[in-house]
This record gives C-alpha cells, structure tokens and sequence, in this order.
C-alpha cells in the first residue's frame, strides 16, 4: 500500500551577499508553482538578519 502524506514542510535558509540577491532569491521561491491545481505551495517569510559586512581589520585575518 503506498502513503501520500497530506502536508509536508520545508525550512529554507537563504544566505545572500547583498539585499538584491536576496530580493531575487526571495521572489523566485514566492513564484514556485507545483503545475498542479490540486496542490498549493505556501512560502512565509522568516526572521531576516542583517547581512554581513565584512570589516576591513578583518579581512587580514
């Protein structure tokens, strides 16, 4: 007998070097589509940190 759960879950981490790239990356997983009518994706959007800069003492390290 084969199971087709009825939901399933994913978290995503997107880790982008710039506000664009993940504005972009951001866009393109709200336009996902399963090309099934009988079957939806919801995508919601998480905590967003910060993006990293790096300092330049530190780039030495």
């Amino acid at each position: 007998m084969n199971v087709v759960p009825t939901e399933c879950r994913a978290q995503v981490l997107c880790v982008a070097p710039t506000a664009s790239a993940f504005d972009e990356i951001r866009q393109k997983m709200h336009s996902l589509d399963t090309g099934d009518p009988e079957l939806r994706i919801q995508v919601d959007d998480g905590p967003v940190r910060p993006f990293f800069k790096l300092r330049p003492d530190f780039s030495v390290v």
